[in-house]
């Protein structure tokens, strides 16, 4: 199907470069007339309106780009993607993250988890709109690479909220208790998770017309609403200047809306895609999102020591 809707577009091109050297000639022979310019000028404008979609291959990990690079595949490619990699330093270290770029690839993650739009404007390359885009980033990393992260450029990933924007985890090392097992027989649990992901990826995207993204939006009950307002105010108060979450404060300010998504998620992986987030599912995301914070906490308090 990719190589017909080339060969579809090769086409398309060869007739519009046709109309386009036909209007040359005529205006070349002094026999040509008004009326046969005229007339390939419809034909041509009837022409650009018959392009044909060029189909790409879906690709849904990137594991090292620039934000141009990013941009552009997200503009093209399939509406929903991700930066992921089980050996962040090829991406914290690649080009996008090197000292040129490093900002507006940032600037680019945090407009796309915003889920806003963005349409580079640049005269020596392709560009393409981002709209209707929808990212996820997940890498998993050295603790140097970690701390390499939060030096560059003064500290640029933290002061521009990209690391807030992220649910950073550091286990502690069980190095000297992991004891040989014998590998289970079976895994329900996990097969059973496995199955409901399957699932849910063969569940149709919600598009629009023009192949963006548009979820429906997720309404919470009302005691769902309580119980996140309560943790909204609760984080909200350890942000004084000797509150808890004072060394932390970009992470705690993300803190009420990353338990929102985490609700979300977890109402749309057991329920499906609409209907209203429970006030369970609103006690088990924030359960989740204060442990989040906690990991935070404990790890950025050794990483970056205010003066």
């Amino acid at each position: 199907e990719i190589l017909a809707s080339n060969a579809d577009h090769a086409a398309w091109k060869s007739e519009k470069e046709g109309y386009i050297a036909a209007i040359r000639e005529v205006r070349k022979k002094k026999s040509g007339t008004a009326n046969e310019v005229s007339q390939l000028r419809q034909q041509l404008r009837d022409k650009e309106k018959t392009e044909p979609e060029i189909m790409r291959p879906v690709r849904l990990f990137f594991e090292e780009a620039t934000p141009e690079g990013l941009a552009w595949f997200a503009g093209i490619g399939h509406p929903s993607f991700s930066l992921w990699s089980d050996e962040g330093g090829l991406t914290i270290g690649g080009r996008g993250m090197s000292e040129d770029s490093l900002m507006a690839f940032l600037a680019l993650l945090n407009r796309l988890w915003d889920g806003g739009s963005f349409e580079p404007t640049r005269k020596t390359a392709k560009t393409s709109a981002v709209v209707g885009r929808r990212n996820t980033v997940n890498l998993m990393m050295q603790f140097a690479v970690l701390e390499r992260l939060c030096d560059a450029q003064d500290g640029v990933s933290r002061s521009l909220g990209t690391l807030a924007r992220c649910l950073i985890v550091h286990p502690q090392s069980t190095q000297g208790t992991r004891a040989y097992k014998v590998p289970p027989g079976s895994t329900p649990k996990l097969d059973a998770f496995h199955r409901r992901v399957n699932q849910m990826m063969e569940h149709p995207l919600p598009l629009n017309e023009r192949r963006e993204l548009e979820p429906p939006a997720l309404q919470f009950t009302p005691g769902a609403k309580t119980k996140w307002v309560e943790f909204f105010n609760t984080v909200e108060n350890g942000l004084a200047d000797e509150g808890e979450f004072a060394g932390i404060r970009d992470f705690a300010s993300k803190a009420g809306e990353q338990a929102a998504r985490l609700a979300g998620l977890l109402h749309v992986f057991e329920q499906g895609p609409s209907g209203e987030v429970s006030e369970g599912m609103m006690v088990r995301a924030v359960a989740l999102e204060a442990w989040y914070l906690e990991e935070a906490r404990r790890i950025f308090s050794g990483v970056v020591v205010p003066p």
